[in-house]
């Protein structure tokens, strides 16, 4: 009882650590969900359109005569506005992978300080992060590439069953191997946010260095990884759940829908942040049981304050 109690006891740490520096954690919960709004509204304003006119012109051409000159002129514009929307879509996801990128070099800069006591101003950490921002990104680069790899081999996969195997089994297969690749992406995504709070607070110990001292620290530590991937993966469910819900009984227009995507971001980025605080707290703990005491083989390495130019 007193190991599942202790198992548990890096989650509600991760509650608590923001209320050590509520000024610092608000400005960046509060700098978090305002850019992630913006990209949300000028996503939405820019490709509601698009899609809405790609379902009618998909419409059209179901009932239009393949061989008339208007199904030629629907193809056209269903290709160029399908182009417009993918273009529109790859640029979102770009800022939105460098804005996350950003937030979550920051988030655990903070989480790092305040767990050691250290209270910063966000113009501090700020400066943290300018001063030791190589690791961290040549880090996400590498676990970036291995995530494109990862889907490309799962739907590559998944595609050769359903395409060559076609057998009364093949979705059912294909259904396992998906699920199954699944879990071990939420697995590895643990490793992932292991390796970026190494990569911060071991300057020394970035790309696949802190992939690998990721991986030894979390050793023997399933039940702690499994508790966050429960917790984690029943708030999102219950998050996109009441969604959904809400969606489905409110009136269909813009401005519920945007509003309802607000809400997405407000509860999305403060799981997010309440992730890097847990997996910061559990870095700590894992280290301290390897070495014997918190920062006796590793220290968070305090940095000069220098001005942003």
């Amino acid at each position: 009882m007193a190991k599942l109690h202790s198992s548990f006891n890096f989650l509600f740490q991760a509650i608590i650590l923001p209320s050590k520096n509520p000024k610092l954690f608000f400005q960046l919960f509060f700098i978090s969900i305002i850019y992630r709004m913006f990209l949300y509204l000028i996503n939405y304003l820019l490709t509601n359109p698009l899609s809405s006119e790609i379902i009618e012109i998909s419409k059209e051409i179901s009932t239009t005569d393949p061989t008339s000159p208007e199904f030629l002129n629907l193809v056209k514009t269903l290709a160029k506005d399908a182009k417009e929307f993918l273009i529109l879509q790859i640029l979102y996801l770009l800022f939105l992978f460098l804005f996350s990128f950003i937030i979550s070099i920051i988030a655990y800069f903070a989480f790092s300080a305040t767990y050691l006591g250290e209270i910063l101003t966000i113009k501090e950490v700020f400066n943290k992060v300018k001063a030791n921002i190589k690791g961290p990104l040549i880090t996400q680069v590498i676990i970036t590439l291995f995530n494109v790899v990862y889907f490309i081999i799962l739907f590559g996969v998944l595609f050769t069953i359903v395409r060559y195997f076609s057998t009364s089994y093949s979705t059912v297969w294909a259904v396992i191997l998906y699920f199954w690749f699944f879990f071990i992406l939420l697995y590895l995504s643990i490793i992932w946010s292991m390796s970026m709070v190494i990569s911060v607070i071991e300057t020394s110990q970035y790309g696949f260095n802190a992939i690998s001292r990721a991986m030894k620290l979390l050793k023997g530590r399933k039940m702690q990884i499994f508790i966050l991937i429960f917790i984690s993966v029943v708030l999102s469910t219950v998050i996109y759940g009441f969604n959904y819900i809400i969606a489905k009984f409110a009136p269909s227009s813009m401005a519920c829908s945007i509003i309802l995507g607000c809400f997405l971001v407000i509860f999305g980025e403060g799981l997010a942040l309440y992730n890097m605080s847990a997996v910061t707290i559990l870095y700590y703990e894992c280290n301290s049981q390897n070495s014997g005491e918190v920062g006796d083989k590793v220290s968070y390495n305090v940095l000069p304050n220098t001005d942003i130019v």
